[in-house]
């Protein structure tokens, strides 16, 4: 058994292979045979699937010794072709445009193959819309047939579909070109609207009642909700018969400010409105000589959820990470608001993370070998995203450019490179202190956006230090810069 976790099977037999971290310890059992995989088998053979669609697939590998084993989760998988279908690292192959790949499973020297055919979407369930309404006998009322397919996508299937009531006496569906869907209410009763296609059907419950509507109520009466939102109301009619019945879906509804909130008149999202922007708006659902009203509040928009930037990352321990928390609101729109949240570190000995007024806030620093969890807190609403320190440690730091001159009234960039314990490199000038011993000669900027820029003033020579705002001592690298006379460097 290597450190890295490889096992290397020697001989017949059984062995438990330990992981041990402290005194927290997994095993696992690992037997070894004498016989050799001969062969792989990808089952099902060669399958066909609808767009869309996912299967699982097995390789069962023969052994010479005629045992077999399931050994999907170790094979490798491949597609030949995966604008028709993709594999998973186990064996899920899922099925992108109509065509034909062949999978593969790969288990050292030995493979399995099998052939995939994929398919157009295939319909899956049809929605009959609306759903259980009520009409006055003698009206009308169309109806809507939408398909979800295999692949998730939907289409309008009305005028494809075949209608049918199962009480043709109380009401009638038309299957006639110009009025698919149509029904036609004859008495008071109760039918079932079927649309159907192939061997798939949807229904509804379709109410004929001879009552007329007395009255219309909106609910809820009244609503407050922020820009970018919705509120769903509802329209109740209370009929000559004393009877009520939600015929949401037969209101004409509309907003008298459609600057701060419109509502839907679509036959799948009928009486609901989207908030705009602060302000209040009367909504109000109309049916034949009928109507009703409801008050929508709209304020302003709120924060719903906080992204921290940048995501899951790896860097070494004595570096500086700056964090942007970027605010997501109700209404869609975004803003930094780094230095409006709380910042916290779960493991401060990993690193700590600024809460400074200042520039600094929303850096943290690395300290220690180890992972912690980074969170921008405002209000309830928070987010986060993990941070993993490596062991390697800053040791030194490499200025450059090395030794350089410079006339005055010029300037130079400076570039530090921090070396770290396992050798790599990395270009740190923005996470640095830049120190000049003599600013009189030529200081160096701090500045954001300017860290590591010396400005010659006066003719003589100064160290440039780059310094490591982290750790005990610092860690520190120089180089000289020495400031020349322009006229000197024009005769040389």
């Amino acid at each position: 058994m290597s450190s890295a976790g490889l096992v290397t099977p020697v001989a017949v037999g059984e062995a438990m292979i330990t992981a041990t971290r402290g005194e927290i310890s997994g095993t696992l059992t690992v037997g070894v045979t004498a016989a050799a995989p001969v062969s792989i088998e990808i089952t099902p053979p060669t399958p066909s699937l609808a767009r869309g669609r996912t299967l699982q697939l097995t390789a069962t590998v023969r052994f010479t010794d005629d045992t077999t084993h399931d050994l999907t989760d170790q094979v490798t998988w491949s597609s030949g072709s995966e604008a028709a279908a993709m594999i998973s690292a186990t064996g899920l192959v899922a099925s992108i445009d109509p065509g034909t790949t062949t999978i593969t499973a790969n288990l050292g020297a030995l493979t399995g193959t099998t052939l995939v055919t994929t398919t157009d979407a295939a319909l899956d369930s049809i929605e009959v819309t609306p759903t259980k309404p009520s009409v006055i006998a003698g009206r009308t009322l169309q109806f809507m047939a939408t398909g979800r397919f295999s692949d998730n996508s939907t289409q309008n299937l009305t005028t494809q579909v075949t209608w049918d009531s199962s009480d043709p006496a109380t009401a009638e569906l038309s299957n006639s070109d110009g009025s698919r869907g149509l029904a036609t209410a004859h008495q008071v009763g109760t039918a079932a609207v079927t649309a159907t296609s192939g061997a798939i059907t949807g229904s509804t419950l379709l109410t004929v009642t001879d009552a007329i509507v007395e009255s219309i109520e909106v609910t809820p009466a009244s609503a407050s909700v922020p820009a970018g939102r919705l509120q769903a109301f509802k329209a109740l009619a209370t009929f000559s018969d004393h009877s009520v019945f939600d015929l949401t879906s037969l209101m004409i509804w509309s907003s008298d400010a459609t600057d701060v909130a419109i509502v839907s008149n679509a036959d799948s999202t009928k009486g609901r409105a989207t908030a705009l922007k602060a302000g209040r708006a009367i909504i109000t659902a109309t049916f034949e000589a009928k109507s009703a009203s409801a008050t929508l509040t709209v304020t302003d928009p709120v924060l719903v959820s906080i992204d921290v930037d940048p995501r899951v990352i790896k860097v070494v321990a004595g570096t500086e990470v700056p964090y942007v928390a970027t605010g997501r609101f109700s209404d869609s729109s975004t803003l930094d608001i780094t230095r409006n949240v709380t910042w916290a570190s779960s493991e401060p000995g990993v690193a700590t993370i600024s809460n400074a007024a200042d520039q600094t806030k929303g850096r943290a620093t690395t300290l220690a070998f180890g992972v912690t969890e980074i969170t921008a807190v405002f209000g309830e609403v928070s987010g986060h995203t993990s941070l993993s320190v490596d062991s390697a440690v800053l040791v030194s730091f490499r200025v450059e450019p090395a030794m350089p001159s410079l006339a005055v009234g010029a300037s130079l960039q400076f570039t530090a490179f921090g070396i770290f314990s396992d050798h790599s490199e990395r270009d740190l000038t923005t996470e640095v202190s830049w120190l000049s011993s003599d600013a009189a000669i030529a200081p160096i900027s701090n500045e954001e956006g300017a860290q590591g820029r010396a400005t010659a003033l006066a003719v003589g020579a100064t160290t440039i230090t780059a310094a490591s705002r982290v750790g005990n001592p610092a860690v520190t690298g120089t180089t000289t810069l020495v400031v020349q006379d322009p006229a000197f460097e024009s005769r040389r």
